[in-house]
């Protein structure tokens, strides 16, 4: 009776306890690359005049510009498929699948692959390389670099109703474009 009693107690507890280090682990390693990112870009925009205007055009170019603001553990230029940085398939909050084309991409040494669009000045992190879940949202996001900033990937109608569409409290549905918004903001993934 004991070991039932034990075994039903451990069944209950153990799966919100994955949960919840789960989300810790992704909290973590959003914000540790984040910061990482935003030091490396506000360290460019101090060695040119205080902008990032005129610095890249393609992916190649913004690479170029990050790398020597950056510890890296690996290099991965351009690629397809991503199978040496990034993992070849990822996924959104509503279970459909993300394209991610091949351009220079890195592997920090905390752990984190970056994938630079230099066209529109995006980063694509993943805080944990390779490894799973490999979902838009949870340990995939999309950092936008503008002239004079960066930020998580911006909704286009930024309100509350538009991010938790697409970053759900419970992480069961939307796109994950918004969840960066969330981590720092301090409301991520609540019911999770």
């Amino acid at each position: 009776v004991t070991l039932a009693v034990v075994g039903v107690i451990g069944a209950l507890t153990i799966p919100g306890m994955v949960r919840s280090y789960e989300k810790q682990v992704w909290i973590s390693g959003y914000k540790e690359t984040y910061s990482i990112i935003k030091q490396a870009t506000l360290m460019i925009m101090a060695d040119n005049g205080g902008t990032l205007v005129g610095l890249w055009s393609n992916n190649n170019e913004m690479a170029e510009a990050y790398l020597p603001y950056l510890k890296i553990a690996k290099r991965c230029q351009t690629q397809t498929p991503l199978g040496n940085c990034f993992n070849t398939t990822y996924h959104n909050l509503n279970g459909n699948e993300e394209s991610l084309n091949g351009s220079e991409s890195v592997v920090l040494v905390n752990g984190s692959a970056l994938n630079f669009w230099g066209g529109p000045g995006q980063i694509i992190i993943d805080i944990n390389g390779k490894q799973g879940p490999n979902v838009k949202g949870k340990d995939y996001h999309i950092i936008d670099i503008n002239i004079n900033s960066i930020d998580p990937v911006k909704p286009f109608k930024w309100d509350w109703e538009y991010i938790n569409d697409h970053c759900p409290s419970r992480l069961n549905g939307g796109t994950g474009d918004s969840c960066g918004v969330r981590i720092l903001r301090g409301d991520y993934a609540k019911n999770y």
